[in-house]
């Protein structure tokens, strides 16, 4: 590791040193507080104006980060974040050296070996700065496409207060690392219009979100409690659980908890066809079925249900677990459909009643 012998201002008592191209006042200082509250109002976005700041003079005062973009890496902190912490660990090494080196005594040196101890098992580490608003985007995607999540408010309380405790703690240590190794007279750095870029980011985020969200679902659709209208192709169903919302698992795909079963793995669930592939003939659904599930199907039952024919499958999962699966054609619109499946074990009396159910309410509309 290169470093330059450090240089003392006797009249401010200030210690300046180069570590791996980078002087050790290269930092903004933040207050706990500060950085506290603002990790608070506006959660991951808070690090964008935090990384922007520090990167922003780490470029002013060091001649090997001249042609960085610390608005870029603010944006996308979590794949600088690393680089950042390097950058933390190389100068608390050149400081432990000279604290070391102007102790007077082993008393003295064992209590620094304590002190950057807990500097190097905590303060700079930055994994989850960076993990962290990678998991919660994740996040955000599993619930709009899956039903992963549940629809809990203390469930979604307790992520939001896990997100703003390991964001304000991480940022919290890592300034505590830039602390150790900064002047002693370095000024505390202001409220500034930085420290609220990441509001700006999250505002503009919020308002893309508007427009991008809707791209994902399906317009011609409305739900109202257990029934489901598809405003496109002029129909509705419902489902046969009274008083039970539906959920969106993913595009065109719809489900309904059954509440003899809690495992959302026995839900029932209704697939939307837009368009029919294939000829409407049960071996050839059969056919097509086994492909899409990997599994054998064989034929049930075959029926009309409000003039829509319907062709009704079972399939062996796992044992003991089979999978019902009905495929109706609306007689209105022959390129029309929907698919439902529910899955059950072996001892269920009537497996398709529920499915016969959701394919007897088809109305016009």
């Amino acid at each position: 590791m290169e470093y330059t012998n450090n240089i003392i201002h006797e009249e401010h008592k200030q210690e300046f040193f180069v570590a791996n191209g980078v002087r050790n006042d290269s930092f903004i200082k933040e207050s706990n507080g500060k950085i506290g509250v603002l990790s608070f109002l506006f959660s991951i976005f808070y690090p964008i104006g935090y990384f922007y700041k520090q990167w922003k003079a780490i470029k002013k005062n060091n001649e090997e980060y001249k042609n960085i973009s610390p608005f870029w890496r603010g944006l996308f902190y979590p794949f600088y974040a690393f680089q950042f912490t390097k950058i933390l660990d190389n100068l608390l090494s050149v400081k432990k050296n000279i604290d070391f080196s102007n102790a007077k005594n082993e008393e003295e040196k064992k209590q620094l070996e304590n002190e950057y101890a807990i500097f190097n098992k905590f303060y700079s580490n930055s994994y989850i700065i960076a993990i962290v608003p990678l998991v919660v985007i994740g996040l955000i995607f599993v619930n709009i496409f899956t039903d992963i999540i549940p629809d809990s408010a203390s469930l979604r309380s307790g992520i939001n207060i896990g997100i703003w405790i390991s964001i304000s703690m991480t940022l919290r240590n890592l300034q505590q690392a830039i602390n150790k190794f900064l002047p002693q007279e370095h000024p505390k750095g202001k409220l500034t219009f930085s420290d609220f870029l990441g509001f700006l980011i999250l505002i503009i985020f919020l308002i893309s979100m508007l427009f991008i969200f809707p791209l994902f679902n399906d317009p011609w659709i409305e739900i109202k409690g257990n029934t489901l209208k598809n405003t496109d192709a002029k129909y509705s169903i419902t489902f046969p659980f009274e008083n039970k919302k539906i959920i969106r698992a993913n595009i065109g795909h719809y489900c309904q908890n059954n509440p003899e079963n809690k495992s959302k793995d026995f839900a029932i669930c209704a697939i939307l066809i837009d368009e029919f592939y294939i000829t409407i003939e049960r071996d050839s659904l059969a056919k097509e079925l086994e492909k899409s599930f990997h599994v054998k199907f064989t034929p049930y039952k075959t029926a009309l249900y409000n003039d829509n024919l319907g062709y009704c499958f079972t399939a062996d999962l796992q044992e003991p677990v089979k999978l019902y699966t009905c495929i109706m054609q609306f007689k209105d619109s022959p390129k029309k459909g929907i698919m439902i499946h529910q899955n059950f074990k072996d001892n269920k009396e009537n497996p398709f009643e529920d499915l016969e159910k959701i394919m007897n309410s088809y109305q016009k509309i």
